[in-house]
């Protein structure tokens, strides 16, 4: 698998060379060539076949067994040695992404470039039909000796590239314009061009009209070192060196050793756990005597809707304890959004709970302040938490949660996100990463998971953490180095003037 940049000879070497190289050494071979569509695919075919009908080929590979013939179709063709096998299988087939190649099998498959622009690369439909075509019509058509050559610029996480390499098992070579440092494949000093021919400073001013689009289709990176929209910087302390890095969070006794004003949860729900469906994220927002308000990561996974729920009131009631005993009544409530994903299911069944678990918290109050036997008392456990009775022990006897049910906005997340990125690049959001956890269980151990979320905005495959951070952010957006310097309605008004 390779990525490299825009005109810097890709489609060259591995589209309009490799072919003819291939059957010059095996002329058996059964050779496809796949692009955004039949047309680009079948220009390369044309290449190919001029080379293998040129004196300079014959004297490289003089075997009779690789000639072509002096006229055949231009999507698809054969060697001599392919021809007599009368397989019906051609040696080279030209195709577009999405184009079936029944009863042909496959030996050197070579995808260049599966989308022709960004408007391709970012629409689901065409991203889920490439994918069923790699799944439906390429995988069966391959034999444990095939090879697969994919070559590819980065538009977004869940690009086709981008899946690919979630799957793993891939070689991967990614010649970035610019040499960053990161498994270079030539070991370039940093700040080192690809080419002679685009300088440093003729792509540094590439990258200053559209940085995003520069980090994916130049450098193969869907995500900025830094990040796209929100920044590392925004989230994360700096280090000894006064730089700014993904892997360096906030102690979370940073937050445990002053009052705390108040805190909130905020869940982003989602109800399956498919591999393309979305996560459940869940994270607290407390905003301590500093002024600062610190991010806690408490879950992002992908889970079923009945536990879902059952986390919901889980981590309520273990960091209930938790922020309590420093502020008592700080932790104010948890807002869940209805709508799609389970929502408004969780919302009205975690309300229906709260009757019973009141009704078990006030008998088990009333057995332990007669001395009995707390072995014999009956938790009465619901069918999904028989398996978490400690968890079920725990929420019965802490303060019930403070569901805060809202609608789902409509605004697209990045233009939601809008005055919080303001607040965050403020510095006044810290994001913890906690998992060593207490006597309650009450761990925050996502913080990498999320802060990638995060910086990926606009271009990540999923948004969750982003959703969370926005609803628990936004209404301190006029918070600056931990001092409030406008008012929500302060900002609104800014941002309708504008």
């Amino acid at each position: 698998m390779f990525h490299g940049p825009p005109q810097h000879g890709k489609s060259f070497l591995v589209s309009q060379r490799f072919p003819a190289y291939c059957l010059g050494v095996k002329p058996t071979l059964r050779v496809r060539l796949a692009c955004y569509n039949i047309t680009h695919a079948t220009r390369f075919s044309k290449v190919n076949m001029d080379i293998m009908r040129s004196p300079e080929f014959a004297r490289l590979f003089p075997a009779p067994a690789c000639r072509i013939p002096a006229v055949c179709p231009a999507d698809e063709w054969s060697t001599a040695a392919r021809a007599v096998l009368l397989d019906a299988n051609p040696s080279f087939k030209a195709l577009g992404l999405g184009s079936g190649f029944v009863g042909m099998g496959v030996d050197c498959l070579i995808i260049d470039d599966p989308y022709k622009n960004r408007q391709e690369a970012d629409s689901e439909k065409i991203n889920a039909n490439i994918w069923d075509w790699w799944e439906s019509t390429v995988i069966p058509r391959m034999n444990p000796d095939t090879n697969v050559v994919v070559m590819f610029h980065r538009w977004r996480e869940g690009d086709f590239a981008g899946r690919l390499l979630e799957q793993g098992g891939w070689e991967y070579y990614r010649y970035a314009a610019i040499g960053d440092g990161d498994n270079d494949p030539m070991n370039r000093p940093v700040d080192t061009s690809l080419s002679p021919r685009y300088p440093v400073p003729y792509l540094r001013a590439i990258e200053a009209k559209d940085p995003m689009t520069f980090v994916g289709l130049y450098q193969g990176k869907p995500t900025a070192d830094q990040g796209n929209r929100f920044k590392v910087d925004m989230f994360c302390p700096p280090n000894e060196k006064g730089e700014y890095r993904a892997d360096k969070f906030w102690s979370i006794d940073t937050l445990l050793s002053q009052p705390i004003r108040e805190a909130y949860f905020a869940w982003d729900t989602a109800a399956k756990t498919k591999a393309r469906n979305d996560y459940t994220a869940g994270g607290i927002l407390a905003q301590a005597a500093d002024g600062y308000l610190y991010l806690l990561p408490v879950f992002l996974d992908k889970r079923e809707i009945a536990d879902v729920e059952r986390i919901i009131l889980t981590e309520w009631a273990k960091w209930w304890h938790v922020l309590n005993s420093i502020t008592p009544g700080c932790l104010k409530g948890a807002h869940v959004e209805e709508g799609a994903s389970g929502g408004t299911a969780i919302v009205q069944s975690a309300r229906r709970s709260l009757p019973e678990i009141k009704r078990i918290r006030d008998a088990w109050f009333a057995w332990n302040s007669a001395k009995l036997d707390p072995e014999l008392f009956d938790w009465a456990p619901p069918v999904v938490w028989r398996d978490h009775l400690e968890d079920w022990k725990l929420v019965v006897t802490t303060t019930p949660a403070n569901i805060l049910a809202h609608q789902p906005d409509k605004e697209k997340t990045e233009v939601k996100a809008v005055d919080t990125i303001s607040c965050c690049a403020g510095r006044s959001v810290r994001l913890i990463d906690y998992g060593g956890g207490n006597k309650y269980g009450a761990k925050a151990p996502y913080a990498r998971q999320w802060l990638g979320q995060l910086l990926a905005l606009p271009l990540g495959d999923h948004d969750d953490a982003v959703d969370s951070t926005i609803k628990l952010v936004r209404p301190y957006a006029g918070i600056v180095n931990g001092e409030q310097l406008f008012t929500q309605q302060e900002i609104d008004d800014a941002i309708m003037e504008e």
